[in-house]
């Protein structure tokens, strides 16, 4: 239930190639954005992509006092990584091609 005292962000993850639909993710004022922008196709900012996977964001889960999301956005992604869905419970939010 969102609640009406709270001031929230509502950010909308553009068309998926599968099901060509739109899906929300609501954010709450209190929490920090983190963004990652970049060709993810690109080795350095895959890279980039896997240190924040494998290292920053586990280590910013450890601290349950900050509270935050984890924006990726690019075109390029490989398949492999399935849009991060398996992330989708850890704060990363994978936003495909911002235009």
């Amino acid at each position: 239930m969102v609640s009406t005292s709270t001031k929230y962000l509502l950010l909308k993850k553009g068309s998926t190639q599968k099901n060509n639909c739109s899906s929300f993710t609501i954010l709450t004022a209190e929490e920090k954005i983190l963004l990652f922008h970049g060709t993810l196709d690109y080795k350095p900012n895959l890279d980039g992509v896997d240190a924040i996977l494998k290292n920053i964001n586990p280590f910013l889960l450890t601290n349950n006092n900050f509270k935050y999301k984890i924006i990726i956005c690019g075109k390029g992604l490989p398949s492999v990584y399935n849009e991060l869905k398996d992330f989708a419970n850890k704060n990363i939010i994978y936003a495909g091609l911002c235009r």
